[in-house]
């Protein structure tokens, strides 16, 4: 664990429709969400759920959302991977969406950022974790460790 870590939170859903690993930004975290983490896990699972329902997940194979807040609004910087088994370890295709509270925000929107640089570091930290392990399923039921993430190893892990 790195004390400075910019994440405070891993939650690890490897059993989910479209399986997903969630880290939580301390960016907006208190103003957006409170001090409990329980209340990110309840909306990342009922936001992610209502995704899964109208189809926006389809066709992807694991998904890493980031969330955040900034001031009192929730997002959620969702990042999804397509062309992974087939072709493992492979350069998969990934997607991405951003969700404000409960909507997918249009890519038109000035203000629709893609993710900020602490996001861009742990994803590329993960995908490199993710080429060394030996399958997909390996990789989503066992997340990445401290050394592997580095500085951004978040503080608390939470396997659901």
């Amino acid at each position: 664990m790195v004390d400075d870590s910019p994440f405070i939170a891993r939650m690890n859903f490897p059993s989910s429709e479209v399986p997903f690993r969630a880290y939580l930004h301390q960016s907006g975290f208190e103003s957006a969400y409170g001090r409990r983490i329980s209340d990110v896990y309840d909306y990342l699972r009922a936001t992610m759920g209502s995704l899964e329902a109208k189809g926006h997940l389809e066709g992807f194979e694991y998904l890493i959302p980031i969330v955040w807040g900034n001031d009192e609004d929730k997002f959620i910087d969702i990042f999804a991977y397509s062309d992974v088994t087939d072709n493992w370890p492979g350069n998969p295709d990934v997607s991405n969406l951003t969700v404000k509270g409960s909507l997918i925000m249009p890519r038109r929107e000035e203000l629709v950022t893609t993710t900020c640089g602490d996001g861009l570091i742990l994803l590329g930290r993960e995908e490199d974790y993710r080429r060394k392990t030996e399958c997909l399923e390996y990789y989503l039921k066992e997340p990445p460790n401290d050394e592997d993430l580095g500085r951004v190893s978040p503080r608390r892990k939470m396997h659901m």
